[in-house]
């Protein structure tokens, strides 16, 4: 019986270890799980790099944008209106301070003579006590074209003499419509003014039309003084009017009739080289009464802003001169 409960025990030991794994086997299912964990890695590995790369799009189509602006807001880098704003400002801050281009000594190489009171100035620097016109000087420091002709800033002389910024009409179309022709007297030296064809010293231009010659010519005469004939009064009223053609009389009515109020209260405050004397009219009183008036004024600019307003509130205030100009050169 011990021998049989023996052999019975012997027998269950042998059973249990056949049926237990082996350490080799063991060994390798252990192994085989870390080295599922480190094969997974680098498929993730490749996501920062993407996200880096996305974020400098934003940085590259940002970047221009303060460039732009930064160009735009910088001072003197203007362009278009902006440009010819700030140059006309600047234009007219030195001449109103006599300075740069516009100091007395170099306006007065390119001013007339008044044959009058021998003295060189801008202002009325002559007249035809005839005719009750007045020839006026000043620098041109800007025009712009209208629908009648150009409108120039005019750089004179108040009557005190102090240096002002006027408006004065050139209605060229309205003369050229009229059949008559824009007349340019170019001077070679800067002696007693004359009108005279027959002048050495005098060459004349007579334009048909307004072309590349005739605005080529206006802006060579940009920052230089010209000259031209205030009428104050009617065309009607000159004693030779009625021996005139009819186109010249169109002229009066289209370019000058209008505006003899305006030509009037423009010479009322304008500077006189010479005394204003009785030998041009009848009386004194009748020379305060025609130029002195209280309610007479001129029309003043210091800036592009006020300029503009000028042409668009007050164009029949603006004075006008017909015919043409001179100018030294």
């Amino acid at each position: 019986m011990y021998r049989l409960v023996l052999f019975a025990f012997c027998l269950m030991i042998i059973f249990c270890c056949a049926c237990a794994p082996s350490g080799k086997t063991a060994l390798e299912a252990t192994s085989s799980t870390p080295t599922a964990s480190p094969t997974s890695t680098p498929s993730a590995t490749p996501e920062p790099t993407i996200t880096a790369s996305r974020s400098i799009a934003p940085t590259a189509t940002a970047s221009p944008k303060p460039t732009v602006k930064q160009v735009d807001s910088t001072p003197m880098i203007v362009k278009g209106k902006e440009k010819v704003k700030a140059d006309v400002n600047q234009r007219f801050q030195d001449f109103l301070y006599a300075t740069g281009e516009f100091t007395d000594r170099k306006i007065a190489e390119y001013t007339f003579k008044s044959d009058i009171s021998e003295k060189t100035d801008l202002g009325c620097f002559t007249c035809d006590n005839k005719y009750k016109s007045f020839y006026i000087q000043g620098v041109v420091l800007y025009y712009q074209s209208t629908n009648l002709g150009e409108l120039f800033a005019l750089g004179t002389k108040d009557r005190n003499g102090n240096r002002i910024i006027t408006l004065v009409e050139f209605p060229s179309n309205s003369i050229l419509s009229t059949n008559n022709k824009i007349r340019i007297a170019v001077h070679s030296n800067n002696t007693y003014f004359s009108e005279s064809e027959t002048d050495d010293d005098i060459e004349i231009m007579e334009l048909s039309k307004k072309d590349e010659v005739y605005f080529n010519f206006l802006n060579e005469c940009m920052n230089k003084p010209i000259c031209f004939n205030i009428r104050t009064c009617l065309g009607s009223e000159i004693s030779w009017y009625h021996e005139i053609p009819e186109n010249e009389k169109n002229m009066y009515i289209e370019g000058s009739d209008l505006k003899v109020e305006a030509n009037r209260s423009l010479i009322s405050r304008i500077y006189f080289v010479f005394t204003l004397d009785t030998w041009f009219f009848n009386s004194v009183k009748e020379a305060n009464a025609y130029f002195y008036s209280a309610d007479r004024s001129i029309l003043t600019v210091q800036n592009y802003d006020e300029f503009e307003n000028l042409v668009n509130t007050s164009y029949d205030q603006i004075p006008s001169f017909i015919y043409g100009f001179s100018v030294i050169k």
